[in-house]
């Protein structure tokens, strides 16, 4: 199966969950609202990886990107409290 490329990296921080299905649920109830062709389809391409990965190799792909998720989250902090 091929990796994802950095874009849908992004994707699956943006709409990450504990299990694979559940990532692959908050994408699917997004994809009505996405207005823009070239994202919906960035969107369904990561959906189609998704669904046919396994479960070890999903929490291996949220292991490896956990770091980033968490410094977001800090530099958000600090951007909101100035």
């Amino acid at each position: 199966m091929r990796t994802f490329t950095e874009e849908e990296k992004c994707i699956l921080d943006m709409y990450r969950d504990k299990t694979r299905l559940g990532a692959v649920a908050k994408m699917y109830e997004a994809l009505p609202y996405i207005e823009q062709d070239g994202i919906r389809t960035l969107v369904e391409g990561t959906i189609d990886k998704l669904v046919r990965m396994s479960d070890r190799r999903y929490r291996a792909a949220l292991r490896s990107r956990s770091y980033l998720v968490l410094l977001s989250r800090e530099y958000a902090k600090k951007e909101a409290n100035g």
